[in-house]
């Protein structure tokens, strides 16, 4: 065999002798070997283990990388194949050339496989937010997944450029101050933007849900990146920028209805004429009895009490829940108390007061002429 090696080794082709071309060759067909059943019989076995778990993503992550590893195993495998050779060094360098056209290669490989990465975050975390407790809201998805994409081709760059040559730390200085200079510029935009994202995160509403905020209540319509699109009850379509919807104080409307709440919550003070003091606490236990007796109103923090006097009223102070979350069907249920309590005041012969003021003058015994 040493004999055989030594015969093709006094033969050339192209100043290349029989030997290394005989040993290039062996690489090649050992690399097209190993990518065709080793790699391939590996990928399968992670594949299987993969399908034991009861989770889908591993599935996918290992379909994806089988391409990217036949193809890194098929470049490595020629890449050794041609450095073993003693290619011409002039006009131009072979060697510097095939080395620098495998590492731009493989960057390119590694580059498909994260963004494949990347496509099947985006699509589990889809299927996680589709869950209204989820942390993360739907919305915020696809920025996560531009965020990962501009990272992504920005360290692309950075390396791609470095390994053919380019010095990058100036770019990289330039990037920085004009990103100060665009960060000072663009200073309400970032705000609305980061807004924005606090409000997909925190989820303090949902699009179609009703919320008060401020001085305005309405529907959520929309949820942008600069801004939150509302409709008010009259009808009229307000855009608020997140920087203001997220430094303020929010009640979800919508979300009383949720399972553990599921009340609406109805408080007032109810003034009565002083002239009927005696029979104000006949009121108090007539009242209670009213809200006892109304299968909708919640047993928890009921509470009636004559709490005050007032400048023209003695006050009674009202508090309970209602069990309902719909707006509509609160405030029948409250007309129905209330018109309840209304008549039987009335037949008790004690009227609700107004503001009124009784002034009393005293007249003194008249002096003698």
């Amino acid at each position: 065999m040493s004999d055989l090696w030594r015969q093709l080794d006094q033969y050339h082709i192209a100043g290349i002798s029989f030997a290394l071309i005989a040993r290039s060759l062996g690489i090649i067909l050992a690399t097209l070997i190993v990518r065709k059943f080793a790699a391939q019989r590996i990928m399968n076995f992670f594949a299987r283990l993969a399908e034991r778990t009861a989770v889908e993503w591993d599935d996918l992550v290992i379909e994806a990388s089988k391409p990217q590893v036949s193809q890194l195993i098929l470049v490595f495998g020629i890449w050794s194949s041609l450095r073993i050779l003693p290619l011409p060094t002039e006009p131009f360098h072979l060697h510097n050339g095939i080395d620098l056209l495998a590492k731009l290669l493989i960057i390119g490989i590694f580059t498909v496989l994260a963004l494949k990465y990347i496509r099947i975050l985006e699509g589990e975390l889809k299927k996680s937010a589709a869950d209204p407790d989820y942390w993360m809201d739907l919305h915020l998805i696809p920025l996560m997944s531009i965020g990962l994409k501009a990272l992504l081709g920005i360290t692309v760059f950075v390396i791609a450029a470095q390994t053919l040559g380019y010095s990058v730390s100036a770019l990289v200085a330039s990037l920085g101050i004009g990103g100060v200079a665009v960060a000072l510029a663009a200073k309400d935009t970032l705000a609305n933007f980061f807004g924005s994202v606090m409000v997909m995160i925190d989820k303090p509403f949902r699009i179609g849900e009703t919320i008060k905020a401020g001085d305005f209540t309405g529907a959520v319509e929309e949820i942008g990146f600069r801004s939150t699109r509302i409709r008010t009850l009259d009808k009229t379509l307000m855009v608020v920028p997140n920087e203001k919807i997220a430094s303020m104080n929010i009640e979800n409307l919508t979300r009383i209805a949720d399972p553990h709440v599921n009340m609406r919550r109805v408080n007032f003070v109810l003034g009565l004429e002083y002239k009927g003091a005696a029979r104000i606490e006949a009121a108090v236990d007539e009242l209670r009895a009213i809200l006892a007796a109304h299968p909708m109103v919640a047993d928890e923090n009921r509470q009636v009490f004559f709490s005050a006097f007032g400048e023209s009223s003695l006050n009674i102070l009202v508090n309970y829940f209602i069990k309902t979350g719909d707006f509509a069907q609160f405030m029948a249920i409250k007309q129905e108390i209330n018109l309840a309590m209304m008549r039987k005041l009335a037949d008790m012969g004690l009227p609700p007061a107004f503001p009124s003021r009784t002034v009393y003058l005293e007249q003194g015994t008249p002096a003698k002429q």
